[in-house]
């Protein structure tokens, strides 16, 4: 597979280059730059040394900051325009014939197939539904509506099952807990260490 991209990750405090990145280009502004999945801007934010293949950015990334390198060959012009009667240049064809290669091995790499799909950033189906989900396996895997009625809810009595309100508020409360303080502190913070204990010893 053609090498497109290059992902790091900040691991000392203060350090403002990255690379050096073997991805093939035509110019240094098809070299991309993210930062945490935001896309950065070239020469306000960062620079590119093309003689090492170093990516400096202008301030450094906090610790723990995700870096991508990456190409994207712009297709709305092709690189050499060929006109009626005039030579045609080795050079302009395979400029040409380069272009669309570097564009395909971008295409084919964000392209998700049947068989294998991967993201490095969030999803936004755009209120459309995700069908034909499995059952969850691991901690974070997603849980379907079905697999919550038959493990957590009681169809007689449209009540959550006995024995699993325990479970759903010890994980509720963990995520609650930060947000009831902050918007309602004087009512909820003192009733938290009477509730809690209360939340663990249910069935």
């Amino acid at each position: 597979m053609a090498n497109i991209e290059l992902i790091t990750t900040q691991t000392v405090g203060g350090n403002q280059d990255f690379g050096p990145f073997a991805i093939e280009y035509i110019d240094i502004t098809d070299i991309k730059v993210s930062l945490d999945g935001v896309l950065q801007t070239l020469t306000t934010e960062y620079t590119i040394d093309s003689a090492t293949s170093t990516v400096t950015f202008v301030t450094a990334p906090d610790v723990g900051a995700v870096i991508r390198i990456f190409r994207e060959t712009p297709v709305e012009n092709a690189k050499a325009i060929l006109y009626p009667g005039s030579s045609i240049r080795a050079q302009n064809v395979n400029d040409n014939t380069e272009q669309a290669l570097f564009a395909i091995q971008e295409i084919k790499d964000q392209y998700v197939t049947r068989s294998s799909g991967e993201f490095d950033t969030d999803v936004d189906l755009n209120s459309h539904r995700l069908t034909n989900v499995g059952d969850p396996v691991d901690q974070q895997d997603a849980v379907t509506k079905q697999y919550l009625e038959d493990n957590y809810f009681d169809d007689d009595t449209e009540t959550i099952q006995s024995g699993k309100l325990g479970p759903i508020m010890t994980r509720l409360l963990p995520l609650l807990r930060p947000l009831m303080i902050v918007s309602m502190p004087r009512l909820i913070a003192p009733l938290l260490g009477t509730l809690e204990p209360m939340v663990l010893a249910l069935p």
